[in-house]
């Protein structure tokens, strides 16, 4: 069973067990963790300064399939608004709590 079912446009880095997926298809109420960042360094820094880290549990506040605007997501107790492109580079794996 995949995590998030098959967004659309968005097939997962991974399948199976542990599958990876774009922020960007993640639904909104879902908790992920951050397994890797597809940007370059300006981008990495640009992320990891907002707290988005590899390890980062993340909430998707407002986001995925059902939202054509950007995300906004929280990290601890910080709320960000992300555009589409730069969740597509961020990329998770579900939580299971």
């Amino acid at each position: 069973m995949e995590p998030f079912g098959a967004p659309k446009g968005s097939p997962p880095a991974r399948t199976g067990a542990g599958a990876l997926w774009p922020l960007s298809s993640v639904p909104s109420g879902r908790r992920v963790t951050v397994t890797a960042l597809e940007g370059g360094h300006a981008f990495q820094s640009r992320v990891m300064s907002m707290g988005v880290s590899i390890g980062s549990r993340v909430e998707v506040l407002q986001g995925g399939d059902e939202h054509l605007g950007p995300l906004v997501i929280a990290v601890g107790q910080t709320r960000l608004a992300l555009g589409r492109g730069m969740a597509q580079k961020i990329i998770v794996s579900s939580d299971h709590d």
